[in-house]
């Protein structure tokens, strides 16, 4: 059997065997498949069909098996690179799947769909401008509850250049109280960083900072307008921000206090200062 016909096997398994029947089996060949795609070369048989590869690996990003979405979303990673599978993949509306995939929990997932956004937000031919918004928020959501770990810590980095790179086909032209949100997230996130980095390490915290300034600075030289005109708004979103948080401070401190009465203890309430205007 020749390698043409090793890899008609490996697609033709994909599309017809269901992971609930074999999931190993499936997850190992959808693993082979991310593997082989890395290498963009035109001796790779499986690259020259590289386009079949897309909605096969698409049904993938819709099943109840986390490895399997992880698997395919970095397949899509290594196939986004190339122009024509782009066309593909929006022709497909798979890059909808993936921009839904933004909202994922998992860091692993969010990265490898962020890596994918990446790609395809650098070609202004493959996303639309409503599709590119949406990613926009998703990424600004994402970037707002990125952590210090290794794990969120790389995801985080790949958000950030989602980011620049959904920004730049926008033309920069965003909404002022989005780019205010924006710069506030990555604010907040250098200085938690800052903090973070002894146990992180140069190499990882250093790359993240690096985007993280670039994307900040070319937020506030390109949309400084747009941001002034939406100081107010910022200043009531935050305002809102600070309420609420103080209110759910609040029911965490009386639900405590519940606790320890149902326990016979001390009931001893926090003291808190308000951080809401007078």
């Amino acid at each position: 059997m020749g390698t043409k016909d090793k890899v008609a096997d490996v697609l033709r398994l994909l599309e017809s065997v269901p992971i609930s029947v074999s999931e190993e089996l499936v997850l190992n060949t959808v693993s082979l498949v991310t593997n082989l795609t890395y290498y963009a070369s035109s001796s790779s048989v499986l690259w020259e069909r590289r386009l079949e590869c897309v909605p096969i690996l698409a049904q993938m990003l819709f099943v109840d098996n986390h490895e399997a979405v992880l698997e395919a979303a970095r397949a899509f990673g290594n196939l986004s690179r190339c122009p024509a599978a782009r066309k593909r993949m929006r022709d497909t509306r798979v890059d909808e799947a993936l921009v839904l995939l933004l909202d994922h929990s998992d860091p692993q997932v969010l990265a490898a769909a962020a890596g994918v956004v990446v790609n395809l937000a650098g070609d202004k031919e493959c996303m639309s401008e409503a599709l590119l918004t949406d990613a926009l928020v998703l990424l600004l959501e994402a970037l707002g509850r990125g952590g210090t770990g290794l794990a969120e810590v790389e995801a985080t980095c790949t958000v950030c250049h989602g980011l620049f790179n959904v920004s730049a086909s926008l033309d920069w032209q965003l909404d002022g109280l989005v780019a205010s949100q924006i710069v506030l997230a990555l604010e907040q996130l250098l200085a938690e960083l800052a903090e973070a980095m002894p146990a992180l390490g140069t190499q990882g915290g250093e790359a993240l900072a690096q985007v993280a300034q670039r994307l900040m600075r070319a937020i506030r030289s390109r949309c400084g307008s747009a941001m002034a005109s939406a100081t107010a708004d910022m200043e009531a979103l935050q305002l809102e921000q600070e309420a609420f948080d103080l209110r759910h401070a609040m029911s965490e401190a009386e639900a405590g206090a519940y606790e320890s009465e149902d326990q016979g203890g001390e009931v001893r309430v926090p003291q808190m200062a308000s951080m809401l205007e007078p």
